[in-house]
């Protein structure tokens, strides 16, 4: 089964947790503290042979180093904005320079709920605070969290350029041989003499290392 790692982050009352209920299949959605931190959890089934894993976050305060975890194994980032808000473009700008470095190696895509609110911002707004204001195009679409449909038609948008088979590189064989003494002493050595990654010690940090790369 392919996994794919979605970080779905936005100020409290956007939808996260409701949206990662809405997807998860089998009843596998969860909400979780580690580290103080509140992080809810859910696996989606995309495909018969893809699973996307979500964790929301707030993204507000410091999360270190539960962030640098999931951070390090995301694929996409989903930003969810409660276009009721007073304010709704500084939570973007506060959400997205959170993630920048994620801005620029995964898709990101930003969902906006309650948007038949009266007195809201128009997407057109959206779409041009977001063209002035981040360092890369972003997706923008209007949501409900409750509609699994629109939750899985996000991930689909968030996963779009890692779900795409990449094009075949052409290959230059070496004049030298592909394995050398060295790499096939390598080979041999038995494993137990290899170093292992082995999961962090403290409590909290074994159970995110688990969602993240063993469930």
């Amino acid at each position: 089964m392919k996994r794919y790692n979605v970080i779905i982050t936005g100020p409290d009352g956007a939808g996260k947790t409701t949206a990662v209920q809405s997807v998860s299949d089998d009843g596998k959605a969860s909400s979780t503290m580690l580290g103080g931190m509140s992080v809810d959890y859910g696996v989606a089934n995309l495909s018969p042979t893809e699973q996307a894993h979500l964790y929301g976050i707030s993204g507000e305060g410091s999360f270190d180093p539960i962030g640098d975890i999931l951070i390090q194994s995301a694929n996409g980032l989903l930003v969810m904005l409660d276009n009721r808000r007073n304010n709704p473009f500084r939570d973007l700008k506060r959400h997205t320079a959170k993630f920048s470095h994620l801005l620029a190696s995964q898709q990101v895509v930003v969902g906006i709920t309650h948007c038949d609110h009266t007195r809201t911002e128009p997407l057109e707004r959206y779409r041009q605070w977001a063209q002035e204001n981040l360092p890369i195009r972003v997706e923008l679409v209007p949501i409900d969290a409750r509609n699994q449909a629109d939750i899985l038609d996000l991930l689909i948008q968030v996963l779009q350029s890692c779900r795409q088979p990449s094009p075949p590189q052409p290959v230059d064989l070496p004049a030298q041989p592909l394995v050398t003494e060295t790499a096939t002493q390598a080979l041999i050595t038995p494993a137990a003499t290899q170093p292992d990654p082995s999961p962090p010690d403290k409590t909290w940090r074994k159970r995110l290392w688990n969602m993240v790369y063993l469930e």
